[in-house]
């Protein structure tokens, strides 16, 4: 953590939701092609990973448990990335 004037930090916890088993497989496979792509080799642990989706958060445990989590962010990215894809500068 880098202090500034103040050194209390944020808190914050990290949020992990496996993916679908069919898009934990996918992921997994997309891992170990880009290791490939990128000339090294996806350990174990790399790729066990890319079957969860991981998030570090500052919204409280109480009123935001995983799953909603989760579901807001995904608007969020949604809503950021709705000029974009209507701009045609990435995919749909």
């Amino acid at each position: 953590m880098t202090k500034g004037k103040s050194s209390a930090g944020m808190p914050t916890r990290l949020v992990i939701v496996p993916r679908e088993p069919e898009a934990a497989q996918r992921a997994r496979e997309l891992a170990r092609r880009n290791a490939g792509d990128w000339d090294y080799w996806a350990s174990e642990a790399a790729t066990l990973m890319a079957g969860y989706l991981m998030l570090l958060t500052s919204l409280p445990a109480e009123a935001w448990p995983p799953l909603r989590v989760l579901a807001s962010y995904r608007l969020c990215w949604q809503v950021e990335l709705a000029p974009a894809v209507s701009l045609g500068m990435i995919a749909s």
